[in-house]
This record gives structure tokens, sequence and C-alpha cells, in this order.
């Protein structure tokens, strides 16, 4: 039996509705994403998983301040402690989009120490747990820089572009598929767009034209135990009825007003044996979101209206 974390959208550099926190000088919603990644790695040494997989997005952007990564890497070490492997995939946040340049996570795939593995390509891996093996596809947020695009895509629209690399994708999860090994639990890591999935808060300003999209049908294939999302901020299964389960963990902590009712959190997955899979959302404190709406009047002053209507949920507001 195999058990394992899957999380991912950490999203550290959110730092929209919070202050500077007096104490320690940080943006109270960074430390808002710091506790909520705490949260989940607690749970992860709590339970003494075999595995930690990040499907992508730890940044806000590709060049994270020195703050956050520090934090990070803080968070990070914690697991590396307690003899815990993460598995770490590129997201398109994490991505500078520019050739030769470094992802912000390449970072951990180059300390001299074991335990850090970062993809940053489509790959299969496999490593040895203390509860056995397991087999890992890893597939990070689909690029032109991490397929190949020659001379005969030069005059192809963006829509065209984007099919290719939809396409492209797809024939690699295919023949790494194929190539895993029967007889070992398996899982795809990925930071993708899934056709049927749900967007929430400011994903919804995405344009579906511009990401490559993938069919359910395309990820959750038989040779999986698992496929661990990454990029759409709600938790889902979008293979409820089948196998494997098509999991998006959803963010960590809430992003913007448009998540205020969606409850966060990590999947904990058990792997019972090779086609035998369960899992189980665990929720993680979040600070509360709350929409105040006020219907103003003129007889008064239209400040002192919002005010009011703002102590009465100061209850409610504190974390």
């Amino acid at each position: 039996m195999i058990r394992f974390i899957h999380t991912a959208d950490i999203h550290f550099g959110m730092e929209n509705y919070g202050r500077i926190d007096p104490k320690t000088g940080i943006h109270t919603r960074l430390l808002d994403f710091e506790r909520a990644l705490n949260a989940c790695i607690d749970h992860a040494i709590a339970q003494e998983v075999d595995l930690f997989v990040f499907s992508g997005d730890a940044y806000k952007t590709a060049n994270p301040s020195p703050t956050q990564q520090r934090l990070l890497l803080k968070c990070f070490l914690r697991l590396y402690k307690a003899n815990i492997p993460v598995i770490i995939v590129v997201g398109n946040h994490d991505h500078p989009l520019s050739f030769g340049k470094a992802n912000s996570l390449d970072v951990f795939g180059e300390l001299p120490i074991d335990g850090f593995h970062v993809m940053s390509k489509p790959a299969t891996i496999i490593i040895q747990t203390k509860s056995g093996p397991i087999q890992i596809v890893g597939i990070p947020w689909p690029t032109r820089n991490t397929l190949a695009l020659g001379d005969a895509h030069l005059f192809k629209t963006t829509s065209q572009i984007t099919e290719y690399i939809s396409k492209a994708v797809n024939a690699i999860i295919q023949d790494l598929a194929q190539k895993l090994n029967p007889e070992i639990p398996a899982i795809l890591a990925a930071h993708l767009t899934v056709s049927s999935g749900v967007f929430s808060g400011s994903e919804k300003r995405a344009i579906y034209g511009t990401d490559p999209l993938f069919m359910p049908s395309n990820l959750a294939r038989p040779e999986f135990d698992y496929v661990a999302l990454g990029h759409l901020h709600r938790y889902q299964n979008l293979n409820p009825n089948g196998y494997p389960a098509l999991v998006y963990s959803g963010s960590l902590e809430r992003i913007d007003f448009g998540e205020r009712k969606e409850e966060k959190g990590f999947c904990l997955v058990t792997i019972k044996q090779k086609g035998e899979t369960t899992h189980e959302f665990i929720k993680v404190p979040t600070r509360p979101f709350i929409q105040i709406e006020v219907e103003l009047t003129s007889d008064r002053d239209h400040t002192e209206q919002v005010v009011q209507a703002i102590e009465k949920h100061t209850s409610k507001m504190r974390w």
C-alpha cells in the first residue's frame, strides 16, 4: 500500500486584499498561503506518507521574490527532513516562457540533496518509496518551448498551434503510459486544462481558445492508478464513476472573491494495490472571504453606511 499527498496551485505571491504584518514584515496574504501549505505538510508528516506530489504553480509569477522563495524552500525542506520524496511538476505560472531561462522551480532540482524531483519536461520516473516503487509520469504545462515546433508551424494561427500542442501532448502521454511496467503502481501528475473542468475565481478570465485542452479520456487511462492534476483552483474529480480518478486538488488558499464559497484543501491518496485506489479531500484552514452588499440611501453619509455594514460582519472576519 502506497499513500501520498496530492496538492497544487500554492501561488505564493498572491498579495491581494491584505496588508503588511507588523510582526514579520511579510504580507498577510503570503502568510495565509504559507499557513495553508504547512497545514498540508503537517498532515503529510503526521501520516508518514510515502510521497508528496505537487502538480504545479508554486508562485504567482515566474519571478518570485527572495522572500517567497525562502518561505517555499523552508516549507519543502520539512518534507526532506521527514524523508518524504517530493515530485514537482512545473506549472504555467512557474514558467518564464522564454527559451533558455530557468523556471522558478528548477532550483529544487539543483540542490545537492536527494528527495526533490522537478519535472520540467514530459518524462517518467520511478520512485523507490518506503512502501515500494511507484511510477510517475510527469507532464508540465505545455508551451512552445517544451515541444519542438519546426518551420512547418511558422505561419499557423494561434488556434492551430494550440491544437497541435494538445495532440502532441496526448501522443506523449499515450507513449509514456504504454511503456509503464504494469506490475508497478503508476500515477500521472500534470498541469493541464481538462475540457470538462470547472473554472473558478480569477480563472474565469482565461479564454478556452488559448489553453491546450485535453479530454478526460485522454488522461484517465487504464495504465494509471491516479491522475493528479493542477491548474484549476476548485477541487473536482472529473472521472467520478470510472478508474482512475481524474482529480484537481484545487488551490490551497482562496485566490480571490470568486472562490469565496469554495472549500480549500488537498488530497490524501491511497493505492491499496495495483488497480485499487482511493482518495480523500482534506480541508485546510483558510482566510474567510466575506462579500458584503450594501444598498446605499441618499439621506446618510455613504461612507458611514458602508462602515456600519462592515462592522456587522467583524466577528466573522477575524482570523
